[in-house]
């Protein structure tokens, strides 16, 4: 099977292509649907025009705020997950010293005792 000769980390680079295209359908998703219901609901509750300006506006101030939040969110998810793994790859990178360090050791005493 040709999947198996792949880069390590292939799966990696995949999931997380994947991961930012659903974010961004999601948000043409949520984003058509808030423009399309709420201009409809405005032209339901509002007959005057000035009204209808006013609340468009007020409506594309809310619809920033909540993506904005949103996005703070994600972020902190995404930027939190990078950290952990960072402080893994850290732990990992001393213990592999560490395990060098024992290794030198018991090969210089082996040499010497063998020799």
């Amino acid at each position: 099977m040709a999947w198996r000769f792949r880069k390590r980390g292939h799966l990696s680079r995949t999931r997380s292509r994947h991961r930012a295209g659903w974010i961004a359908v999601s948000y043409a998703i949520f984003a058509t649907l808030w423009i399309y219901f709420s201009d409809r609901a405005i032209s339901v509750l509002f007959s005057d025009p000035y009204s209808m300006i006013l609340v468009s506006v007020f409506k594309g101030v809310a619809f920033v705020g909540v993506t904005a939040l949103l996005l703070y969110l994600l972020m902190q998810k995404t930027f939190g997950t990078i950290e952990k793994n960072y402080e893994t790859l850290k732990a990992n990178e001393q213990e592999i010293a560490r395990l060098n360090l024992l290794y030198a050791a018991l090969s210089a005493r082996y040499k010497k005792q063998n020799f």
